[in-house]
């Protein structure tokens, strides 16, 4: 069985998929990414990995099967035509567990304002509170007494719940399946599930976590954001487009939303003077209330957490024609 790479990997990850992927497929590595070369290749091919097909190389697919993808998104692929291509998606959820850790990282960096403390003490500032309301932005808050709020309570979401249930706070959900990964007191008696517009009401700090598929694009605008508590804060860990970005960005300068810390983006990155910033019509980065981070969520130190389950679908897929995780085309996730 054929295994066409469609996007070139790290050293190291190449490495860690042949090592554990060349027993059962004949692996295909481009000497080029250009759509021509992998037109010809994907021909042949009976499986790919990557991230996206081109619709320049989708032209030519021959007997294609399975397109496994290394991440959990899949809001960038052309779902309608893979379904009338007859063609499975596979993906991974098995950096879950690093994405909550992150996002918790996120949490307490926003909410105890160490991204400020850091740069004073490079610029050779010690911050003293004064007493008065200019010291507002600098003190450390706490989530202490708060409630959590969540959109989407899959892998991520509940492992974020996870994670913080030693501090016993109150977790409203929203979600469409309602469905409990873990046992224990916490998550029998701490989580309730509710509406979106209940969650929004009574969160005090909000994660988003869901999926990016038609419905949820742009679910928070301004008209959600008015039924959250003045002074919350947001986590965005998932996809930026879920949240309206004018909404988000004038809802931060008015203190609507208290902080957000955000790792995912829009499509309006650009660079001057030799740097890249995050939006080129609202300048996110100016603004003293967020935290800012690169899509790093899901990415440790010497491992490719991401790849494991995507070598797993892909060997269960070779050896008995069967996947561990796969995207429902209806759903979009």
């Amino acid at each position: 069985m054929k295994l066409l790479f469609l996007r070139p990997f790290s050293a190291s990850d190449t490495k860690y998929l042949l090592e554990n992927l060349s027993d059962d497929y004949q692996v295909v590595i481009p000497k080029d990414y250009s759509d021509k070369t992998l037109a010809r290749l994907i021909k042949d091919a009976d499986v790919c990995l990557g991230n996206n097909i081109p619709k320049a190389v989708s032209e030519s697919i021959g007997n294609l099967k399975l397109f496994q993808i290394p991440g959990a998104g899949v809001n960038q692929l052309d779902l309608d035509q893979f379904r009338k291509q007859n063609i499975a998606i596979g993906n991974s959820h098995s950096n879950a567990e690093y994405v909550a850790e992150y996002a918790i990282s996120l949490l307490f960096s926003l909410v105890k304002k160490i991204h400020h403390h850091d740069r004073f003490i490079r610029e050779g500032v010690w911050f003293q509170p004064t007493g008065d309301e200019r010291d507002f932005p600098f003190l450390s808050d706490t989530i202490l007494g708060k409630k959590l709020g969540f959109l989407g309570f899959g892998n991520i979401g509940q492992r974020i719940a996870q994670m913080l249930s030693g501090f016993e706070l109150d977790t409203l959900v929203f979600s469409k399946s309602n469905r409990l990964m873990f046992d224990g007191n916490y998550f029998k008696n701490k989580i309730t599930f509710l509406d979106i517009t209940t969650v929004l009401k009574k969160s005090d700090i909000l994660f988003v976590t869901l999926p990016l598929t038609k419905e949820t694009h742009n679910l928070i605008s301004f008209k959600n954001i008015a039924y959250l508590n003045r002074g919350a804060y947001l986590i965005n860990i998932s996809r930026a487009q879920i949240i309206n970005k004018e909404s988000l960005y004038k809802s931060l300068t008015t203190g609507k939303i208290l902080g957000a810390a955000l790792d995912v983006w829009y499509d309006d990155a650009y660079e001057k003077d030799g740097k890249k910033y995050p939006s080129k019509e609202y300048p996110f980065h100016e603004l003293s209330n967020v935290v800012l981070s690169p899509y790093r969520a899901g990415y440790v130190i010497k491992s490719s957490p991401h790849l494991k389950a995507a070598i797993e679908n892909l060997l269960s897929f070779a050896r008995d024609g069967k996947l561990k995780y796969k995207v429902n085309l209806e759903k979009g996730y």
